[in-house]
């Protein structure tokens, strides 16, 4: 059923009212939002469609530029492919046209389960063929049909069942978010797809087993090629790769934004204005990755966001555990002491 143009009004000012209003950066990232508003208004006001209209506030709210910022329909459709069945898409030239290759695919998601691998070519969709710019979306718990030409030859056609998320205010499939192997005796892998939660306890876990399950290892590739994002579980991964504490950023409301805010300010009236955030180990290191030997390097980058990550060590350290009380990390068992770095 479409929208009337009063609907569609209702909808696009209170879009435009909320991030006015609740947008964490004042400053809109340095967009004009009124004026941007306001030069495709008639546009957008005249989509009578209702996927046509949410894709074109979509691509409105986009111009923010912030990764956790969207519109989409109560009805969760037009799910991209990132979220909808945990794989990346790009846009390649074969044979003198334009298709979509499967870059990254996370296991435990949809793509995988189906037969879905790195490096497929996407032919069509429903019998339909599809190709760049069309974009390749989902709506949750549907069933489709994929054609794709398999990396190393030959056509397959796949069946793709989505999940009902969790939750209706966040629309994404969640696939297995940390995977590791041993590539071999001396070389571990740990592939994290995305860091869910909040606080991201369970993550967090998960990626202590990982390194746990990796010991013997002397050399470690952490991929983040195709990362979702999400909470501060990532701070867990982070404190691996560093010889103490290091403040990585602050917590900040838009108001406090608003009214400024000192970088070094402590507490004001019992709350905290600005919460910093760190992570690292807590204890006394003498060796090991508090000295220069160690290193980190970037092995290879297929876009701006993605990231492959090396260290060479004699050994992996041992799982991290918080004190509750102390809200500190410890080395756990406390009698693992790490040793020094074998070097890169």
């Amino acid at each position: 059923m479409n929208l009337t143009l009063e609907e569609r009004t209702k909808i696009f000012d209170k879009v435009c009212r909320l991030v006015e209003t609740k947008h964490f950066n004042p400053a809109m990232n340095g967009v004009d939002w009124d004026a941007l508003a306001q030069s495709l208004r008639d546009q957008i006001l005249a989509c009578a469609e209702p996927e046509a209209f949410e894709k074109e506030v979509q691509r409105l709210v986009a111009e923010l530029k912030t990764s956790h910022t969207g519109f989409r329909h109560a009805g969760m459709r037009n799910i991209p492919a990132r979220h909808a069945i945990n794989a990346t898409i790009q846009r390649i030239v074969v044979d003198g046209g334009e298709r979509w290759m499967f870059q990254d695919v996370h296991q435990g998601g949809p793509a995988y389960s189906a037969g879905i691998r790195p490096g497929d070519l996407l032919l069509e969709r429903g019998g339909r063929e599809i190709r760049p710019p069309e974009d390749l979306t989902f709506a949750v718990g549907e069933a489709v049909d994929l054609t794709v030409e398999k990396l190393h030859g030959g056509q397959e056609r796949l069946r793709l069942q989505l999940p009902v998320p969790k939750s209706k205010k966040h629309p994404v499939t969640a696939p297995d978010p940390v995977h590791a192997e041993k590539i071999s005796d001396e070389i571990g892998l740990l592939k994290v797809a995305m860091f869910p939660g909040v606080v991201g306890i369970d993550v967090a876990k998960d990626i202590d087993r990982g390194i746990t399950s990796l010991n013997g290892c002397s050399r470690l590739i952490v991929d983040l090629r195709g990362n979702t994002g999400g909470g501060i579980g990532g701070l867990r991964l982070m404190s691996y790769m560093t010889p103490g504490k290091l403040e990585v950023g602050y917590s900040l409301t838009r108001k406090r934004r608003e009214r400024g805010y000192r970088r070094n300010s402590r507490v004001l009236g019992g709350f905290r204005l600005a919460r910093r955030l760190s992570f690292g180990w807590q204890h006394d290191m003498r060796s090991w990755r508090s000295r220069s030997l160690w290193s980190l390097r970037v092995l290879a980058s297929v876009a701006s966001t993605d990231v492959l990550f090396c260290w060479s060590t004699s050994t992996l350290p041992a799982p991290v555990k918080w004190s509750r009380h102390s809200q500190k990390k410890t080395i756990w068992p406390p009698s693992s002491e790490p040793k020094h770095p074998a070097g890169c």
